[in-house]
């Protein structure tokens, strides 16, 4: 049966609430009736009607549905994949330029990297080495070494770039040299995480010959800033973005003491995939002064529970995770993490 509320829909089957709200499942929060059909329901809403059609999907269904989507409303841009928002002048959608793309569309390059390892199709190949090369370029169009932009934005395009950035602080938008594009800075830890994880993927399941030199030079050249910093991101004023560090110092006092686990094993992560994939020695080092700050013991301890609980952080955890587990042969570290 069916449940109308002020604040979305509920069905129940055999005993299990399925909720459905605003505005992921129906236009508005207050329902006002119901009714069924065989396989959909019908709610309407101050907002209209809401419409749930029940159909079985396999994941490979689902993708291609998702596809089509991003494809026919125009949500593909340069490589990156935006939300569209409305523009009253236009009457229209534009595309967003968000405070994330490069991290957003790393979730992207992750499902295409594991899509080709299961079907070898070549166009999802292709498509995965498309993405790679965006999320490189969000390296390469900063004049600082090793430092990956949020977005980039092409001067002149149709669209609205975020005008907000980290912890309410003012947003960072850059001109480059030519003056054909902005790029967006004051990156985040968890954009490197992003990069960090889709470029070990796509160097393992998708990469050949040069794709692959070009990764390995990707992961070096941002993991390498980090630790030429002093395990910080050094943006433009030469100083320390609002949330990438991993630096002692931070990691230490009041500010950033509460991510001391989590960005704790990031930094393990970034020295050991590096190292596991390049084979550049100065990554072992990296890590031996990881180990003498004793940051894997704060690992343990990676999730909070107090005084804040928040699932973005478990999707950086599993960013860290997934390379350090499969990178990692020290048996003490492996029992650890």
């Amino acid at each position: 049966y069916w449940v109308g509320t002020m604040r979305g829909a509920i069905r129940v089957v055999d005993g299990e609430f399925q909720f459905f709200g605003h505005d992921r499942w129906i236009p508005h929060d207050k329902v006002n009736s119901i009714a069924c059909g065989k396989s959909a329901a019908y709610i309407a809403t101050d907002g209209g009607l809401g419409v749930i059609n029940y159909e079985p999907y396999t994941l490979f269904k689902k993708a291609a549905w998702y596809e089509k989507w991003m494809e026919q409303w125009g949500q593909k841009r340069l490589g990156f994949i935006h939300n569209l928002v409305w523009d009253k002048d236009s009457q229209g959608y534009v595309r967003f330029m968000s405070d994330n793309d490069g991290g957003w569309v790393s979730h992207y390059l992750d499902a295409l990297c594991f899509k080709y390892a299961v079907t070898k199709d070549p166009a999802v190949r292709e498509a995965a080495v498309d993405v790679f090369r965006s999320l490189k370029w969000c390296e390469e169009i900063t004049p600082i070494d090793g430092f990956p932009a949020r977005s980039i934005y092409a001067v002149g395009e149709t669209g609205v770039q975020a005008s907000t950035g980290s912890g309410g602080l003012p947003s960072e938008w850059n001109r480059t040299k030519d003056g054909k594009f902005e790029w967006k800075g004051d990156t985040s830890s968890d954009e490197v995480d992003a990069h960090i994880f889709a470029t070990t993927l796509f160097i393992e399941l998708v990469a050949q010959g040069k794709e692959k030199e070009a990764a390995q030079e990707h992961l070096s050249r941002i993991v390498g800033h980090i630790v030429r910093e002093g395990w910080v991101l050094r943006d433009k004023d030469g100083k320390p973005t609002r949330w990438a560090r991993w630096d002692p110092e931070y990691l230490q006092r009041p500010y950033g003491f509460l991510a001391r686990g989590l960005n704790g094993m990031e930094a393990f992560n970034y020295v050991v995939s590096a190292h596991a994939l390049t084979g550049d020695p100065k990554f072992v080092d990296a890590k031996q002064q990881l180990l003498d700050w004793k940051y894997h013991h704060q690992s343990l301890r990676q999730k909070l529970v107090f005084p804040h609980v928040t699932h973005f952080d478990d999707r950086l955890a599993f960013y860290t995770y997934y390379p350090l587990l499969r990178y990692e042969t020290d048996p003490y570290l492996r029992s650890i993490f």
